[in-house]
């Protein structure tokens, strides 16, 4: 029962790790790579190939990504869930997990990178609507 939460709460916390400590290491390198790179290299590389015009447009295919995105995000943290139920765990897989996991997070604050973003999509513009201000309450 406790490997059960534990593939939840990796799932949410980096969808692909769930899969990974489920032994199901191919699949959850591909999801965890595609969580890693999708909004810091994917989608301002899909930007600079469609060569959008309009701000409207790119803010509206951006929006249509994020749904893909979370749905992708959806579905990782249900399939990892449910592999769970189907796995024996190690303590040995469970430490590899809570590492990949940590490693994940640093790198994706990493990619979170205005430079990066500009240099793959060729727009100045593009970072904030990837990556808005967090507004502090005073």
């Amino acid at each position: 029962m406790i490997s059960i939460i534990y593939a939840l709460i990796l799932g949410f916390l980096v969808p692909g790790s769930a899969q990974i400590f489920n032994g199901q290491y191919l699949k959850g390198g591909l999801f965890v790579a595609f969580f890693l790179l999708c909004k810091s290299t994917i989608l301002p590389l899909l930007i600079r190939a469609i060569q959008f015009k309009d701000k409207q447009k790119i803010l509206k295919f951006i929006y249509d990504f994020n749904i893909v995105y979370v749905a992708f995000i959806i579905v990782a943290i249900i399939d990892g869930f449910v592999g769970a139920f189907k796995t024996d765990h190690s303590l040995k897989i469970t430490l590899i997990s809570l590492v990949l996991v940590f490693c994940v997070i640093t790198a994706s604050k990493q990619l979170k990178n205005k430079f990066i973003v500009y240099a793959l999509s060729g727009r100045d513009d593009i970072f904030d609507f990837l990556y808005p201000p967090i507004k502090k309450i005073k």
